[in-house]
């Protein structure tokens, strides 16, 4: 904000004067200071309250996403387990007769944009502790979730190599490959469910969160 000042307009010939306009200058000075901090504090509760419906907008539809991508996981996990049992059954006979080898994945991944938007602003520093401090478990929550989501991943793409091994002759798998694929197995199951659980509980933490903020 520029603020003038101007000198006096008639010459000044007492110290009453000089008092006088002194005054009057302060006054001005303050008066713009304090408009300037109105002006200033309206800003900030504004990038405030913008930030937070951003926040809430993109956890809803983090929500939304996430209770669609449990409902995968399950049959992900179903899957994996009639897997499992089927490398298991072949590993101890190879004359046993294959279960169902089917796999589907659905992967899921939250946005952080409004987050991180938020966070380079410098808007978080103005909403409510409160609010800032409730947002940051949840988004944290959201990273550990993304981190084991992509563990998992990395597991189903180790188990599909083994794939190949299911379409052809069964009586020339070796006992070293029966055996690693059904670790490969075992480790994309663990891997899914502990994505899994930790889903459940960013999707609670989802819901305890929007309920708050409504």
């Amino acid at each position: 904000m520029a603020l003038d000042i101007h000198p006096p307009t008639k010459p000044i010939h007492s110290v009453k004067d000089f008092l006088l306009h002194l005054f009057t200058i302060t006054r001005g000075i303050l008066i713009a200071l304090g408009l300037e901090g109105v002006v200033e504090r309206a800003h900030h509760r504004n990038l405030a309250r913008e930030a937070k419906t951003n926040l809430v907008r993109e956890m809803t539809d983090n929500h939304r996403g996430l209770s669609g991508g449990l409902k995968s996981m399950e049959t992900t996990d179903a899957q994996l387990q009639s897997i499992l049992n089927t490398v298991r059954a072949l590993a101890a006979d190879r004359s046993a007769k294959p279960g169902n080898l089917d796999l589907s994945v659905s992967i899921n991944t939250p946005s952080s944009t409004a987050w991180s938007t938020a966070a380079t602003t410098g808007a978080l520093g103005y909403m409510e502790r409160d609010d800032v401090e409730r947002f940051t478990k949840v988004y944290d929550l959201q990273q550990v979730f993304m981190s084991a989501e992509q563990r998992a991943v990395e597991s189903l793409l180790e188990l599909e190599s083994y794939g190949a091994l299911a379409h052809g002759p069964l009586a020339r798998i070796s006992d070293a490959q029966a055996v690693e694929a059904e670790r490969a197995a075992g480790r994309a199951l663990a891997a899914t469910r502990m994505a899994e659980d930790i889903g459940k509980s960013l999707e609670a933490e989802y819901r305890k969160l929007l309920a708050a903020t409504k």
